[in-house]
């Protein structure tokens, strides 16, 4: 019905990745500061994602990455402008801002971005938390499904009396 269920480029990703045996490390998949790359990308990715009006599902899913990471210690901070910039570093920016906003597989609604966003969070956190590989990618698949199936849900009520009015 003119929306795709999966996000095509994770989906991809997690195919290829499987096939092939290689791990999710990749400077889109992992923190990365190359050569002081990680903010300024960054500031690149927060207009891509204002602009797709996705930021409602963005910011919610890293706040409830990181506070996890700090609250369990699985990512150490240290409290220092150095600590910090090297905790900020490390989260998946590139995954919040491009591929968990990806228009055609997360919601459109405010309310809908920001469950969404904490959803596939805690689900990522878990996983990874677990060791599990490719724990982005799934996460991300699985919050994709969980709304098509939410999406499904509100179009069949919708439906249903124009069909017996025929």
């Amino acid at each position: 019905k003119g929306h795709h269920i999966f996000n095509p480029a994770t989906l991809g990703l997690l195919v290829s990745l499987g096939l092939f045996g290689l791990g999710d490390v990749w400077w889109a998949a992992a923190g990365w500061n190359i050569a002081g790359a990680t903010f300024p990308a960054m500031a690149l990715l927060v207009v891509a994602s204002y602009r797709a009006d996705k930021l409602k599902a963005s910011v919610p899913f890293l706040a409830v990455v990181a506070a996890l990471y700090i609250a369990t210690g699985f990512v150490p901070v240290q409290f220092t402008a150095a600590g910090l910039f090297a905790f900020a570093s490390s989260l998946p920016y590139y995954g919040a801002f491009i591929m968990l906003s990806e228009p055609k597989t997360s919601p459109f609604k405010p309310r809908e971005q920001a469950i969404f966003g904490i959803g596939v969070a805690l689900l990522y956190f878990a996983l990874d938390f677990s060791s599990v590989k490719y724990s982005f990618f799934i996460a991300l698949l699985a919050g994709n499904l969980g709304y098509a199936l939410y999406r499904s849900r509100q179009v069949q009520p919708q439906l249903q009396p124009r069909q017996q009015q025929r």
